[in-house]
């Protein structure tokens, strides 16, 4: 910080020089200690806020507090320590508000979740914060990101201002609050450990997090989708209708939401109060990733289902072109596939071809083979037949295709014709 050296060595300069003595060493001793207790307070913030997204990552992935520990610490500030099902610790400090020092007020950051898309970004005193391109900073997945919080003299007026950083330091934006060491904020401004949850309010504007205390959330909804399982396949640019159904206690505010990882797309079509389709696109080129599913009640509880998403494998031999016999015959085609298929063939072909197929379903590439039955070609010309290939749960997308050209029959001999004896 250039700035607090500069001032320092300005006082420890007047000082040797005689002049004000114990006055100016008794205003050094008191610009450290606010200087100390500023160091502490961004320390604190910036932890407070990697917590907070901690959180939302937590909840994102269905998360929940199996331990509650209460600590006391050096400074005279308590708080409690969680402990999640998938064992890691997130330490929080009950809330102090830290208004009464109305002269210099540190920003509150929070987060929001928009009720449209059920992503969560980060806030300034209850504002979305936002890039120079207007863009909002998102919490939760692989593009979401961590606030940073600094102490930084302004360049408009004459004083310590807090900064704040979305790209993790690389720039910082003036926040135009002034900095005081004594006036301390936290992200929470209450923390409240009950029975069946832990209670947390966000200091930016009051709203409520509710995080379960075990693996069976407080109301009666179920998420009913037709995907079996959590790990799934999905094409290169693929979107992917999953559609669901909500069953039990639903009501006018219970909410199905879908949020990413970053890598893909989403987009909730709700056809009524119970069903609707959540249309999912995978990248192009692929990335693997992971989309999330939030139904909730409106009034703090959720239950969340997420969907890991593996490329779509689908290996035929090379050609996948196939001869057959105008006599008729069965044809074998080798595959390698890691999802269940369907088929649809060019017109006419089904009336001369039969399915004698294996189907797959699994998220491993495996080795088969489905074959194919050709009825004899009592024509004299060549017929052709294009089989496409694709995923059961997304008829539409196609992701192979194979082809088999039979040929006609010989036109008989000695058809013309003759004169002999």
């Amino acid at each position: 910080m250039k700035t607090t050296r500069y001032i320092l060595c300005l006082a420890a300069a007047a000082l040797l020089a005689g002049g004000c003595g114990k006055f100016v060493r008794d205003e050094l001793i008191t610009m450290q200690n606010e200087i100390d207790q500023l160091h502490k307070q961004v320390a604190d913030m910036n932890e407070a806020m990697v917590s907070l997204r901690a959180i939302v990552n937590e909840m994102a992935a269905g998360g929940y507090v199996v331990e509650v520990k209460e600590f006391a610490g050096e400074d005279g500030r308590g708080g409690y320590t969680l402990v999640f099902n998938d064992g890691s610790l997130m330490s929080l400090y009950s809330g102090v508000d830290g208004r009464d020092g109305q002269d210099a007020v540190p920003p509150v950051i929070g987060l929001q979740q928009d009720a449209e898309d059920g992503e969560w970004y980060w806030t300034l005193d209850g504002e979305w914060i936002l890039s120079p391109e207007g863009d909002r900073f998102k919490a939760v997945g692989v593009d979401g990101i961590t606030p940073q919080l600094d102490v930084r003299q302004s360049e408009d007026v004459d004083e310590m201002h807090w900064f704040v950083s979305m790209d993790d330091g690389e720039t910082w934006e003036d926040t135009g609050y002034k900095a005081k060491g004594e006036d301390a904020v936290e992200v929470f401004s209450a923390i409240e450990v009950l029975d069946d949850r832990v209670v947390l309010t966000l200091a930016s504007d009051g709203s409520v997090v509710e995080l379960p205390r075990t693996g069976k959330l407080a109301f009666n909804v179920e998420m009913v989708l037709n995907l079996e399982g959590e790990e799934q396949t999905i094409g290169e640019g693929e979107t992917l209708p999953v559609r669901y159904q909500l069953e039990g206690d639903v009501t006018e505010t219970t909410l199905l939401a879908a949020g990413t990882d970053g890598r893909y797309k989403t987009r909730v079509e709700r056809t009524s109060g119970t069903e609707g389709v959540v249309h999912v696109t995978a990248p192009d080129p692929f990335e693997e990733g992971y989309v999330y599913l939030t139904v909730s009640d409106g009034k703090g509880y959720a239950k969340v289902r997420m969907l890991n998403f593996h490329k779509r494998v689908f290996l035929l031999p090379a050609g996948s072109e196939y001869a057959a016999p105008a006599a008729g015959t069965v044809v074998p085609v080798d595959f390698k596939a890691n999802f269940k298929h369907v088929l649809t063939y060019s017109e006419g072909a089904s009336d001369w071809i039969q399915p004698m197929t294996t189907e797959t379903r699994t998220v491993y590439t495996i080795s088969d083979t489905m074959a194919f039955k050709v009825a004899e070609n009592t024509g004299t010309e060549t017929r052709t037949a294009i089989i496409h290939i694709h995923p059961e749960e997304n008829p539409e997308f196609e992701v192979a295709t194979v082809t088999i050209v039979q040929e006609g029959k010989p036109a008989e001999e000695g058809s013309g014709t003759g004169t002999g004896e």
